[in-house]
């Protein structure tokens, strides 16, 4: 398994930015294989939403 990214934690995304930030590869010896090694991967995953600051304008 390899995950292709360039992004880190506190960066920015443009909106000019290519929309496929990361990028999850898997290999094995059969497809089917490869596809229950991302399955996996995926399932293993935390991802978090996006941060905001609508407190901050709440208090406004």
């Amino acid at each position: 398994m390899r995950n292709d990214t360039g992004v880190y934690e506190g960066g920015e995304i443009s909106m000019y930015y290519d929309p496929m930030i990361a990028k999850l590869c898997t290999w094995a010896p059969t497809r089917d294989q490869a596809i229950e090694a991302m399955r996996v991967a995926l399932d293993s995953f935390e991802v978090e939403g996006i941060g905001h600051n609508f407190a901050v304008f709440c208090r406004l």
